[in-house]
């Protein structure tokens, strides 16, 4: 069960240095101001899965929190995975993806 907790934090901290990428500019969505909405977004999932893992670590020691721990790590991967491929090759028209991740 640790492995699993120890996944989960790395995907939190994952989102946490997106935001703080996102915030000084150097990744961009390409779509300009809208990509403050996927600030928004970022900050609201790490919300989302502090309170998730807060609650499962409250639960520690009730049956189902490993399996508990695991999807909500791959749940958060897979949100994960998607604003990365949204600021990579998923690009707006604003700024179109030239290869680099950071500007």
């Amino acid at each position: 069960m640790r492995s699993y907790k120890i996944y989960n934090w790395i995907v939190l901290l994952y989102f946490v240095l997106m935001i703080i990428f996102i915030l000084p500019g150097r990744i961009a969505f390409g779509h300009g101001m809208g990509d403050l909405l996927y600030l928004l977004i970022t900050a609201c999932t790490v919300v989302i899965q502090l309170t998730v893992t807060g609650v499962l670590y409250s639960r520690q020691n009730k049956t189902g929190t490993a399996t508990g721990f695991l999807i909500c790590g791959t749940l958060f991967l897979l949100i994960a995975i998607l604003l990365t491929s949204k600021f990579t090759y998923g690009r707006g028209p604003e700024l179109p993806w030239d290869g680099h991740i950071f500007i």
